[in-house]
């Protein structure tokens, strides 16, 4: 089963523009995890597959079939919200089993079901008990079964884990990797934690303003990050950008960024990649590449200590700009060194950029180079 949105725009009556001609896609069995900033379009994608809201324009596909027009209930697709939606006068077992009796399913077979899916969540001894008799993680694993025992084509599962406190987020978001593993039913999964789509997701779409940046698996996403945005928004702490010049050389490029107090050197090779004729170049490097070298060893940057923040087996560290080269609005070097590198506020701090964990943007488009 297949889930395709082909350039679907919705604009609201007060023309704020949710979506615009979004194309996406979800695999067979795959778990697409929608990720973006408030407002960037991920839930609206939800409703207008589950037939919630109607696009703008475009058109929305599962398995195949154009179900753009049709009603909610014609499309056989199950959708979980952040607020669980449990009847709190019913039992577990009558939550569960409510989408079947609507279907006029036997009670014999409802039972049956209903038993099976309660087995499989875990909450076989809850069935009993009502909503007000649960904790998070318990209403949030009845909400998943009423869904999983509808066996739809398609479940949709809009934030399910934010009302859950850290210990339990957890721990469920491992039994939904399970659980997807099992059922391998296609899973349209929305979460603002990027950590959760990291680790959950076949493949991560990011979403910004209602417009596709880059759908691809997770560590795909982290290493050759497709914009800017896409690097600084998966990854944690966040990417370290530097506004570079680009000076030619006989043996390759030169960058360099005065207020950052930044100064590279490329090879050939890479030089190539970003474009000889460019005169400038965002520079980007993650945290956990920043290597921390001694005083007299050569450096790509050269600062001191403001920040340190130790967690327990390793430490962030926030450096600023030499102070006879920084500029009032210079970037602050961010780098997560191990704990025993013993870096303390206040002391000067080099730092060696390897080249190959380097990515380049356009300054001015945000786009990927090379």
């Amino acid at each position: 089963m297949t889930v395709r949105l082909e350039g679907v725009a919705k604009i609201f009556p007060d023309g704020t523009a949710a979506l615009s001609d979004l194309d996406l896609d979800a695999g067979e069995e795959e778990l697409l995890v929608l990720v973006g900033p408030s407002g960037s379009g991920k839930s609206t994608v939800l409703r207008l597959v589950a037939g919630l809201d109607s696009p703008t324009r475009g058109r929305i596909h599962i398995d195949g079939r154009d179900v753009t027009e049709l009603e909610p209930q014609a499309r056989d697709v199950a959708m979980v919200f952040q607020s669980y939606a449990l009847y709190p006068h019913k039992t577990v077992a009558e939550n569960i089993a409510f989408p079947l009796r609507v279907r006029g399913i036997t009670t014999e077979e409802i039972g049956t079901k209903v038993e099976h899916v309660a087995r499989l969540l875990d909450i076989a001894d809850l069935v009993h008990r009502k909503p007000a008799q649960l904790s998070g993680g318990q209403r949030q694993r009845v909400a998943l079964a009423r869904a999983v025992v509808r066996e739809p084509k398609a479940f949709l599962l809009d934030e399910p884990l934010s009302n859950l406190d850290p210990a339990m987020r957890q721990h469920t978001r491992r039994e939904l990797a399970h659980l997807h593993r099992q059922l391998g039913v296609t899973t349209l999964y929305v979460t603002h934690d990027q950590e959760e789509a990291m680790t959950l997701g076949d493949r991560v779409a990011v979403l910004r303003n209602g417009r596709l940046e880059q759908a691809a698996p997770p560590m795909e996403l982290y290493h050759r990050p497709a914009t800017r945005f896409v690097a600084s928004f998966i990854g944690s702490p966040p990417m370290n950008f530097f506004e570079c010049r680009l000076t030619r050389t006989s043996d390759g490029t030169e960058l360099h960024a005065p207020g950052a107090g930044l100064h590279v050197s490329l090879g050939p090779s890479t030089s190539r990649e970003i474009d000889a004729a460019r005169s400038s170049v965002i520079v980007g490097i993650r945290p956990y590449d920043v290597e921390h070298v001694t005083a007299g060893e050569p450096a790509a940057f050269r600062g001191v200590v403001e920040l340190v923040e130790p967690r327990g087996n390793d430490m962030v560290v926030s450096a600023r700009p030499a102070a006879h080269e920084a500029s009032p609005d210079r970037p602050t070097l961010v780098a997560v060194l191990p704990a025993e590198a013993g870096i303390t506020e206040g002391e000067a701090f080099a730092a060696r950029f390897p080249s190959d964990r380097l990515h380049f943007f356009d300054p001015a488009s945000g786009a990927r180079l090379g």
